[in-house]
């Protein structure tokens, strides 16, 4: 170390709030990617359920049930 208490009192703030913080937006952004791209294929699922005249909310139980995560957990808080 250099001996100055700044660039340590710094160093440490930066290591106790700027890493997690960081690694929590790159957790987000990872799982608002997963849903984006599944996000298309549970609304396939509704709209050929309500096509072949399921109620809506038959069709969100489907999706809770059988799509892979996140979609999954997120059509859940819905039912």
């Amino acid at each position: 170390m250099n001996g100055d208490p700044l660039v340590s009192l710094g160093g440490a703030i930066v290591g106790v709030f700027g890493l997690p913080l960081w690694a929590l937006s790159f957790l987000r952004k990872r799982r608002v990617s997963k849903f984006v791209e599944e996000f298309p294929s549970a609304i396939d699922v509704i709209v050929r359920g309500v096509r072949e005249g399921l109620p809506v909310a038959d069709c969100f139980r489907i999706v809770a049930n059988e799509a892979p995560e996140p979609v999954r957990s997120e059509f859940r808080q819905i039912v």
